[in-house]
């Protein structure tokens, strides 16, 4: 699904340009019918100007499947104890900590925002959510972002360069979401937001 705010965006950088995207649809160089050489197959289109929508489902050039997702469920975790992980393949190390037993933080830190999207304003508004929690004093709790995270609206690839983005708080903060209209509305209808931020 291509929507014009990739390459209009009413704030922040495009995720793609209109070049980028009519070579996608542009099929001319291969779509030619495979018993017929010379005729040009189901699948040719000689693109012109974007069109944004749904995709041709004809194009493999539109269909988009993110990397491996995987999800685990960690049980039996202790307030206030740190643990640290590595992700398999991945030579980076880990640790984040949970947050103290009810009844025995004050203050007690919760990190809050909403709308993020991904220009270089949410980074540093990453950075920032990352820094403020780790000088949170006596504990850091967790970090909430309500509603309109990656701001895919149906470019799929964003959510893995959210993902991306987010990590280094994500990776040492617990941090829970909750969906807003850009999960839902432009093809989204919560499938990459439920698969990416399973939330109890």
């Amino acid at each position: 699904f291509l929507d014009p705010e990739l390459i209009d965006p009413g704030m922040g950088m495009p995720g793609a340009d209109e070049k980028e995207l009519l070579a996608m649809q542009d099929t001319t160089s291969w779509a030619f019918d495979p018993f017929d050489p010379g005729q040009k197959g189901s699948s040719y289109h000689e693109a012109t100007e974007v069109q944004m929508g749904l995709g041709e489902y004809k194009n493999p050039q539109e269909i988009y499947n993110s990397p491996l997702i995987h999800t685990t469920v960690l049980t039996n975790l202790s307030a206030g104890e740190t643990y640290r992980y590595r992700v398999s393949g991945d030579g980076r190390d880990f640790s984040f900590t949970m947050p103290p037993a009810a009844g025995i933080a004050f203050p007690y830190t919760i990190g809050l925002t909403a709308d993020l999207g991904q220009t270089l304003v949410s980074d540093a508004n990453v950075a920032t959510l990352r820094q403020r929690m780790g000088e949170a004093q006596p504990f850091a709790g967790f970090v909430l972002l309500s509603g309109d995270l990656a701001y895919a609206d149906g470019y799929f690839s964003r959510w893995d360069s959210f993902g991306r983005m987010i990590e280094k708080l994500a990776a040492e903060v617990p941090l829970m979401t909750t969906g807003g209209n850009h999960e839902i509305g432009t093809a989204e209808a919560w499938l990459s937001y439920n698969s990416r931020y399973v939330m109890p």
